[in-house]
């Protein structure tokens, strides 16, 4: 089962967010290079800062205008995957390495048998894709599943 984010406007809001200090940043940065004398090198490095900063910003609000297209969680017969964002791997979790499951509020924490702890947070599912992760879970894990 494949869960996507939930269409938000807070992601929207952010997209929008970084191309305003784009528009921002380039008027701002060309006019403080023409205005003052700050000579060939300081020019040179003002330009690679404006150009990195640019590229960073356009690729974040790519990233939050088309994440309620891509899958934060996709449970399969022997594992749960969770998306860690564009320059990360999707964490799996085979299910057979579970210790233990807890809900805690808007949080679904996997305790694993190495002691490690990984979490899925809800907020970022819709509601009716949220039950049916819980309902899942509790299936899947029976007595596992702590405060479901």
């Amino acid at each position: 089962m494949r869960y996507k984010f939930d269409s938000n406007k807070k992601w929207i809001r952010e997209g929008l967010k970084s191309l305003l200090q784009v528009i921002i940043a380039i008027p701002l940065s060309y006019y403080s290079l023409f205005t003052f004398d700050t000579g060939d090198s300081l020019s040179l490095i003002l330009g690679v800062v404006l150009t990195v900063f640019v590229l960073i910003q356009i690729n974040r609000s790519v990233y939050y205008f088309t994440l309620h297209q891509k899958d934060y969680l996709i449970m399969e017969k022997e594992s749960v995957s969770i998306y860690k964002g564009n320059f990360f791997a999707r964490k799996v979790i085979p299910y057979n390495k579970v210790e233990r499951v807890v809900q805690i509020e808007d949080l679904i924490v996997f305790r694993l048998q190495n002691g490690e702890e990984e979490q899925i947070y809800t907020e970022l599912l819709s509601g009716e894709g949220t039950l049916e992760v819980k309902k899942a879970l509790k299936c899947r894990f029976g007595q596992k599943a702590i405060a479901f």
